[in-house]
């Protein structure tokens, strides 16, 4: 199934995605996450709180630090594979 999500998904646990509205009330998502046979989050600040932490934890993140050329985060220097 597709979904469209027009501000935003989270990936919990690798395995539960609830868009961003959901995502807000750690209540909802621990609800959630138990209904889908997943342990559920500590009660430590959750990363999806700050959009810039959740960032930095996405696939596409991970991907451009591999692929940075330069230390700098702000002026990357991209390296590209074949695919």
């Amino acid at each position: 199934m597709i979904g469209l999500y027009k501000d935003g998904a989270y990936l919990f646990q690798g395995g539960l995605l609830l868009g961003e509205g959901e995502a807000r009330d750690v209540g909802v998502v621990d609800r959630r996450l138990v209904e889908a046979g997943l342990p559920v989050l500590s009660d430590a600040e959750p990363a999806w709180g700050n959009k810039e932490k959740a960032r930095e934890g996405s696939i596409a993140r991970r991907i451009i630090v591999d692929h940075n050329k330069d230390g700098d985060a702000r002026n990357l220097r991209l390296r590209f594979d074949a695919l």
